[in-house]
């Protein structure tokens, strides 16, 4: 009995590893007042890409490559601040600082009048996003999204695309 438990404490970081790294803000913050919270799951992924949609002749094509972009994906998170010079949009932002690890690759700054935008990922060896963040700070709100899966640019920007994610449009400018 005691091997298994020493086995399990040491197994531990392998079953943490597929977590986002911004674990714990999520865990913190997610439900709380003046929090918007959004999580999507693998399985509704799964589910809109094997959806049968009609789309316009035209569209297909793109809309084919964002249902394969979807399929690579495990997750999206999105944390909203409402009201961002309050106190606890203050703390969220510096626990977003503190938790976001220093590997993090900022692939892209966007300074837009009184909007701050950042893109940062987590690039394997190979060459693939296992994570991919994007932390929006203006006048109103905070906002921290969280993409994971195995990912591109181009899944990130097909997927900003469909699913008309507020934000993504700074990134899919850059694409273009």
């Amino acid at each position: 009995m005691k091997k298994i438990f020493v086995l399990l404490i040491a197994m531990l970081p392998l079953f943490v590893v597929g977590q986002s790294a911004l674990e714990s803000v999520f865990e913190k913050y997610s439900g709380k007042d003046g929090f918007t919270t959004v999580n999507i799951g693998p399985q509704m992924f799964q589910l809109l890409a094997n959806t049968n949609i009609q789309v316009d002749v035209d569209d297909q094509e793109e809309f084919d490559e964002a249902m394969a972009a979807m399929k690579q994906l495990t997750g999206l998170r999105i944390l909203t601040c409402e009201n961002a010079g309050s106190d606890l949009c203050l703390r969220f932002r510096k626990d977003i600082a503190q938790n976001t690890p220093k590997n993090y690759l900022e692939l892209m700054t966007v300074k837009d009048g009184d909007s701050d935008v950042k893109f940062l990922a987590n690039q394997e060896k190979d060459g693939t996003i296992s994570e991919f963040l994007m932390l929006v700070i203006d006048t109103e709100d905070v906002v921290l999204m969280s993409f994971t899966g195995v990912i591109d640019m181009n899944t990130i920007s097909k997927i900003g695309e469909t699913m008309q994610i507020e934000g993504m449009d700074k990134f899919e400018e850059t694409e273009k």
